[in-house]
């Protein structure tokens, strides 16, 4: 799939929380931006703070959140917002960028730096918030396509490019190189019904391993049953 127009993305990590002092505060990094083929792509890191409580205000320059941005490769930063504070008192957030970085390729994260005031020993506690999945930016903005008019790759890139290719690439049970189906692996049942008959079993599924042309079948790749827990919700 060739890239016509922008595919925009956005990854964010999970919130995390503290309690510093008197106050509990909220953290999150965020990553998104823009897929415009022939490597034009661009990306930015926001980090965000707050009160974990609504109902609840946080001091004037008790915290402060600072966006970054690292390489996937070697964990290296390679860009960086300075430390943004809350100017009043508030029970909302404060929410900094980095600028855009251009033309990227290989892998990227974002995790922002926090501080929080903690009065007793009148001092900042420094933190991290939460890492966001990597986005990889391929120096291509299209999968291969094989004799049969079907696409096959790494899914890893999928974020970028906008949907898996037909034949993903993966390693089967007996550690054999291969393709599987995206079809295959991504089953959509037809009604709610059917989708709770499938589940309903504990029993590991095998699909077929290809070569890259989806035809020779060269080894099966498992899908296991996992292991699923429901909770009821909070009140």
């Amino acid at each position: 799939m060739t890239i016509a127009s922008a595919t925009p993305f956005n990854k964010s990590s999970g919130v995390d929380y503290w309690t510093v002092g008197n106050y509990q505060y909220a953290s999150q990094s965020h990553i998104g931006g823009e897929v415009l083929g022939d490597n034009k792509s661009y990306f930015s890191a926001t980090g965000v703070i707050s009160s974990k409580y609504y109902d609840v205000t946080i001091p004037a320059g008790y915290m402060g959140v600072q966006a970054r941005i690292f390489k996937q490769s070697n964990n290296a930063l390679i860009k960086s917002s300075s430390f943004s504070f809350n100017p009043t008192a508030t029970n909302g957030s404060v929410h900094v960028s980095t600028s855009n970085y251009n033309n990227p390729t290989g892998g990227y994260y974002s995790q922002a730096a926090i501080q929080m005031w903690y009065s007793d020993l009148s001092q900042f506690v420094n933190s991290a918030a939460g890492k966001t999945p990597f986005i990889i930016f391929p120096e291509i903005t299209s999968y291969a396509t094989n004799e049969n008019g079907e696409t096959y790759g790494a899914a890893g890139i999928s974020a970028v490019l906008g949907t898996d290719p037909d034949l993903i690439l993966a390693y089967g049970e007996d550690g054999t190189l291969g393709y599987v189906r995206s079809s295959d692996l991504n089953w959509k049942p037809t009604t709610p019904q059917e989708a709770l008959r499938h589940q309903s079993s504990s029993i590991s599924k095998n699909i077929p391993l290809y070569d890259y042309n989806g035809k020779l079948v060269i080894g099966s790749f498992e899908l296991e049953p996992g292991e699923v827990t429901y909770s009821a919700a909070i009140k």
